[in-house]
């Protein structure tokens, strides 16, 4: 019997937030979705403060995303420097606004997963076909 294989490759986990927030044209803070893969979610932020010369605690972010996978979140950051994007190695910022809230631990109304299950028979595969026709929604508990 074959052993299943999830997160083989970060193409096989794909992450987006589910996200609500109201954007204007001025504001405090400036939203951006943050597209990362191959890294976890500190790390980008890390990444991105270092690039712009900011600390790390001017850019919130409303969960840890995997590592080993492909991600988009919203983030914010506090600063008076006008980004409109930024690219890094596997990293891009895509600016989407700006506002007077901070992106902080909670603020998404949850996320959409797109799980790569390697190594099924056929047999599983097609069980698999059959349950995906509907909309399969499950509680996040971590």
């Amino acid at each position: 019997m074959p052993m299943y294989k999830i997160k083989h490759l970060p193409e096989d986990f794909i992450v987006k937030e589910i996200i609500n927030i109201k954007t204007e044209d001025k504001g405090t803070y400036s939203y951006f979705i943050l597209k990362k893969r191959n890294y976890n979610t500190v790390e980008a932020i890390e990444k991105i403060a270092d690039r712009l010369n900011i600390q790390a605690k001017f850019i919130g972010f409303a969960g840890n995303k995997d590592k080993k996978a492909i991600t988009e979140q919203l983030i914010s950051i506090r600063t008076n420097k006008k980004i409109t994007s930024l690219k890094l190695d596997d990293i891009d910022l895509e600016y989407i606004g700006k506002g007077n809230e901070p992106v902080s631990l909670g603020s998404n109304e949850g996320n959409q997963f797109i799980i790569t299950i390697r190594n099924l028979t056929s047999m599983e595969i097609n069980k698999v076909k059959k349950i995906s026709k509907n909309r399969l929604l499950i509680p996040n508990y971590f």
